[in-house]
C-alpha cells in the first residue's frame, strides 16, 4: 500500500504514495527499511526510508486516507508539505519523539489534523525547520514538546531568512498556541 522512489544516493527511498484501498488498517506504520525483492526493484537491496514526499493542496500522501494513527521510523529526515493535510482522524498524540534524524517538517504537513491533542518532538534534536501552517487548524492541539534545552528557534515570514524573531520553546502549551495560532503563518527555523 506504500509506493517508494529511490533517492539519488541509491541507498535511501522517499515514500511517495499510500493507497488506502490496499490497507486493511487505519493504523499506519511507516517502515524504517524496505526490501523490494520481487517488487519494483529486482536487485535485492534494502533501502532506508528517509523522507515523505511533498504534496500540494489535497494531494498529500495521506490526504483523505482515513488513517487514525501513524508510527514514524527513526530514519526519517523529512516530512514534506501537505503530507497529512486534512487527516482529522489522527487523534491523540503525534509521536515524533523517536525521529532523531528528523530535520524538517514541511508547510501544511499536519494542517487540519483536528483530532491531535499533543505533539512530541522531544527526540528531534536535529530538527531545524517547520514550514508555514504546519499545524494550522489543529484545533485540539494543546501541547507541543520540543527537545529539552532546544534553543536558537526563531520565526520569519521569509523562507530564506537566516534570522528572525526569537521564540522560546520551553513551554509546551505556549508552543501549541504559537504553532496553531499567533505564529502559524510563519516559517519556524533553528540555527543549528
Amino acid at each position: 500500500y506504500f509506493t517508494f522512489e529511490v533517492n539519488g544516493d541509491g541507498k535511501t527511498v522517499t515514500l511517495t504514495d499510500y493507497n488506502k484501498n490496499l490497507s486493511d488498517s487505519t493504523d499506519v506504520v511507516i517502515p524504517a527499511t524496505v526490501d523490494l525483492v520481487g517488487g519494483v526493484w529486482q536487485d535485492g537491496t534494502t533501502y532506508t526510508v528517509t523522507a515523505i514526499t511533498d504534496g500540494n493542496y489535497r494531494t498529500g500522501v495521506f490526504y483523505d486516507s482515513g488513517i487514525t494513527s501513524v508510527t514514524f521510523p527513526s530514519s526519517l529526515t523529512s516530512i514534506g508539505s501537505y503530507v497529512f493535510y486534512g487527516c482529522s482522524g489522527l487523534t491523540g498524540e503525534l509521536n515524533l519523539g523517536g525521529c532523531t534524524s528528523l530535520i524538517s517538517i514541511g508547510g501544511f504537513a499536519f494542517d487540519g489534523c483536528s483530532g491531535l491533542t499533543s505533539a512530541d518532538l522531544s527526540g528531534c534534536t536535529n530538527l531545524t525547520s517547520i514550514g508555514r501552517y504546519a499545524f494550522y487548524r489543529c484545533s485540539a492541539l494543546k501541547s507541543v514538546v520540543f527537545p529539552e534545552g532546544s534553543t536558537g528557534w526563531y520565526v520569519t515570514q521569509d523562507e530564506t531568512a537566516t534570522s528572525g524573531d526569537a521564540v522560546d520553546v520551553t513551554n509546551s502549551s505556549t508552543n501549541a498556541n504559537n504553532l496553531t495560532g499567533q505564529y502559524s503563518t510563519y516559517y519556524w527555523k533553528r540555527n543549528a
